[in-house]
């Protein structure tokens, strides 16, 4: 029997999150984007799971980045982020989670041009085969 990813709730989560950042803006990448890419662009990384009562608990970590001298359009962006995920429901018939946010950061960059704002949820999800 061929296993089937969409009972994978690493593969449901991530496919359905670069689906959402992808309606909001073009520039979306998992991990880190090539090094000649255009600003602004968004990265978004799962780097933290952990199991409680029955419920797994993934940390969602995004990172919105510009390199204009104002930050108006990278606060537009992370705004339109932050309202398409926070309380967001999502799944199949096998996996189903929620995503709340924890917090919004800017972070400060060596790189006076560069301008970063974070957006930290927490992802609660169960599987129909828990």
């Amino acid at each position: 029997m061929a296993y089937d990813l969409q009972q994978n709730k690493a593969f449901v989560i991530r496919t359905d999150i670069q689906s959402k950042l992808l309606d909001i803006h073009p520039r979306v990448f998992h991990g880190d984007a090539p090094a000649d890419t255009e600003y602004p662009f968004v990265l978004y990384n799962l780097p933290n799971a952990a199991t409680l009562d029955r419920v797994d608990v993934i940390d969602l970590e995004i990172d919105i980045w510009d390199d204009k001298s104002t930050t108006s359009d990278l606060e537009v962006l992370t705004d339109r982020i932050d309202k398409a995920l926070h309380r967001y429901t999502g799944g199949n018939e096998h996996v189903f989670y929620t995503i709340y946010r924890e917090n919004r950061l800017s972070i400060r960059d060596p790189e006076v041009i560069l301008k970063r704002r974070q957006l930290v949820f927490q992802i609660r999800t169960m599987g129909v085969n828990d």
